[in-house]
This record gives C-alpha cells, structure tokens and sequence, in this order.
C-alpha cells in the first residue's frame, strides 16, 4: 500500500481499473430499508449489564481500552455513537457485505453503527458503501445479490468520490487500506489487521471456482478509533447514561422493559 491514506486510496482505484473486479457501490438508504438484513444486541446486552450489582459504579475511562466483546464497553461504545449521530448526524458510510454462499448480508466495520440506526434513527438516510463482486454475483447468486436494486445508488470510481464520503481531504490522516480478497483468505497473517474479516464472508468460497473475477477481487476499508476516543475522553458513568425506573430502563433515548 501506498505512504498515506491518498496514495493508498489512488493505488485502489487505479488496481481496480487494470484488474475489474466488479463495482464499489455507494448507495442510499434507511436502517429500516435494510431491518430484514440487521441483527441488534442493544436490548439483550442491556439486561445483561443491569443484573449485575456494580453497573452503576463503571465508567467508559475504565472501559475504552478493555476487550471489546465486553458488554460494558459495548453499551459505552453505541452510546458515543448515538450521542455522536443524534448531535452531528452521520459524517461515514455503513459498510455492507455480502456473505458467500449464506444468503446473507453483513456489517462490518459498522455492526454497532448500524444497530444504533436501527434502534434510535431508523428513518435517518445514510450512504451504505458495497462491494458488489462479479465473483460472488456470478458464482454465488441468491436473493441478496439485487439487494440494492430498488434503492438509489451510484458507483464510486475515484479517489476524489471516495474521500468525499467520509469528508476527508487528500491530507486527512485517517487510516484506509486495501487489499487482494484472495491475500485475506490465505494469508491471514500477512494482511492489514482491518483486512481480515473478509475471510468470515468469503470462507464458503470454493477452490474450483476461483476463475479471473476471484483472483481480481479487492477490498478497501477503513479504520476507525473514534469511539475508544470519545469514551476515554469523555469519561461518562454508566449511571449517567442508563436511568432506570421499576420495570424499565431509559438509554439512548428510548426506554426499554426490563427483566426483574
């Protein structure tokens, strides 16, 4: 990859223009466009966390370096997203995927974003950015592969177009990489750290169907710290941002029933 997030941005798009692999979508839609393709954990980690005798007393300071399958850093996590979204609006795409002979769609690296879209903005319109791969639509067609057909969109062919979906400029420090599918799926060790979820969607891939669209396949992503930031910076009590009452529990806005 290239010096810096323009370099590596440029190399993607001019990769893809020697080798086609397909089309980088950008396309326009609701969470409630896409609820049958989202899975939310809001409500299950809610309850989780309020029946343990401590919840109160935990802070995001504690909890904005710890593993992030913690169901404290979790609620810490969505929160930022929802207080970010609700105070600024969305300023990054939600990244979509297609999940390799599973009929199925997948979110990643936007798995809370979307949750939190689907929970507390689910008419708010947003740019899904999709790889729409000629390997996977004409080796592994099912009923996901047009999910986007009834929805506005447009193809994304330039560093410049690209950039501008998450209102960057060429001098931005954020951190974009790319990469072979191919690479992520048999060199997972060797990969950009970023890369390697693309082996859970593409893992049903099979050898014998590894034809010229496979071995063109790319991948481009982001990362993205914004929230471990915001929960160290902003230090919140998880009594401040959970209040409860008998029989429920108010978080991001919306009140919840819980289990005594």
């Amino acid at each position: 990859m290239g010096e810096n997030t323009r370099d590596n941005v440029e190399e993607f798009f001019e990769e893809s223009k020697r080798n086609p692999w397909g089309r980088l979508l950008a396309v326009t839609a609701t969470a409630r466009d896409l609820e049958q393709y989202i899975e939310n954990d809001i409500n299950d980690t809610l309850q989780r966390v309020l029946k343990k005798p401590d919840w109160f007393e935990q802070s995001s300071e504690m909890w904005h370096d710890r593993n992030s399958s913690a169901d404290e850093f979790f609620l810490f996590k969505i929160y930022e997203l929802y207080y970010s979204i609700k105070k600024d609006g969305l300023k990054s795409p939600v990244h979509m995927h297609s999940v390799v002979d599973d009929n199925a769609l997948e979110f990643w690296p936007s798995n809370n974003k979307i949750q939190v879209l689907s929970e507390c903005f689910p008419d708010m319109e947003f740019t899904v950015l999709y790889h729409d791969y000629d390997a996977i639509r004409n080796n592994y067609p099912d009923d996901t592969t047009d999910w986007y057909t009834d929805l506005p969109h447009r193809e994304i062919t330039s560093a410049d177009e690209y950039l501008a979906l998450y209102g960057l400029d060429k001098d931005s420090d954020q951190e974009i990489g790319w990469g072979y599918v191919k690479d992520s799926i048999d060199n997972q060790n060797e990969v950009w750290g970023k890369l390697k979820p693309i082996w859970r969607t593409w893992k049903r891939y099979k050898d014998d169907k590894r034809d010229q669209s496979f071995e063109n396949a790319l991948h481009i992503t982001v990362t993205d710290r914004f929230h471990r930031v915001e929960m160290r910076k902003n230090a919140r009590g998880m009594n401040t941002i959970i209040h409860t009452r008998p029989g429920q529990a108010s978080y991001c806005g919306r009140w919840y029933d819980i289990d005594e």
